[in-house]
C-alpha cells in the first residue's frame, strides 16, 4: 500500500494555519484588523467616542420623565387604512399630524391587549381619531380623547404622518400614553 502525504502539522490541526506576524500591509494570524496607525492613538480615539455612548441604565437614571410610548412608529400602506379619514391622508412629501387610540395596556409591568368579547390573535387594534394640519390641533384633540376613552381603546398616541409615496406613509409618535390596567 502506498502512503499518502497529508501535510498535517500542529498549526493545521488548530484551524488557524501557519503562524504569521503582522506587517505593514497584512494582519497577523488571529489578529483582529484594527487599521493602520499608532495603537495608543487609536485606543484614545475609541475611548473618547465611548464616553458619549450611554447605557440604557444611565439614560433612564438621567431622565426624570417616565418613558411611556404607545405606538412609536407605524407604516400605512394604503389610504383605506385611514378609515373614515382616508381623504385626509397626506400626499407624497406632505406632513400632517395624527391622533390614534389602541387597545394596549400595562398590567403589573407587562403589556397586554384588551379585547371586547372573545377574540384570538395578538395583534393590536388601532382606531384613528383624527388627521390634522397643525400640531396644535392634534395636541388639543389628543388631550380631549384621553379624558374619555371608548371601550378597549384606552391608550393614545399623537405624532406626525408623512406621505412617502402615493400609497405609503409613515407615522412617527411624538407623544403617547400607555394605560394601566388594574384589577378591582
Amino acid at each position: 500500500m502506498k502512503e499518502l502525504e497529508e501535510n498535517i502539522t500542529p498549526a493545521n490541526i488548530g484551524g488557524m494555519g501557519a503562524v504569521l506576524l503582522p506587517t505593514a500591509t497584512q494582519t497577523g494570524s488571529g489578529d483582529v484588523p484594527a487599521g493602520s496607525g499608532d495603537a495608543e492613538e487609536e485606543y484614545k480615539k475609541k475611548n473618547k467616542i465611548m464616553k458619549h455612548i450611554k447605557t440604557l441604565e444611565s439614560f433612564l437614571n438621567e431622565s426624570n420623565t417616565e418613558l411611556n410610548e404607545s405606538m412609536s412608529s407605524y407604516y400605512f400602506t394604503s389610504p383605506s387604512e385611514y378609515d373614515q379619514f382616508a381623504s385626509e391622508a397626506p400626499a407624497k412629501g406632505e406632513t400632517k399630524y395624527m391622533v390614534m387610540a389602541n387597545n394596549r395596556a400595562n398590567f403589573n409591568g407587562q403589556e397586554i391587549r384588551l379585547e371586547g368579547g372573545a377574540r384570538f390573535g395578538s395583534s393590536t387594534s388601532k382606531k384613528i381619531l383624527g388627521v390634522f394640519v397643525t400640531e396644535e390641533e392634534a395636541l388639543a384633540s389628543y388631550k380631549l380623547f384621553m379624558k374619555k376613552p371608548e371601550g378597549t381603546f384606552v391608550s393614545f398616541s399623537m405624532g406626525t404622518v408623512v406621505g412617502e409615496t402615493k400609497f405609503r406613509s409613515q407615522y412617527t409618535e411624538i407623544q403617547g400614553y400607555l394605560a394601566t390596567a388594574k384589577v378591582k
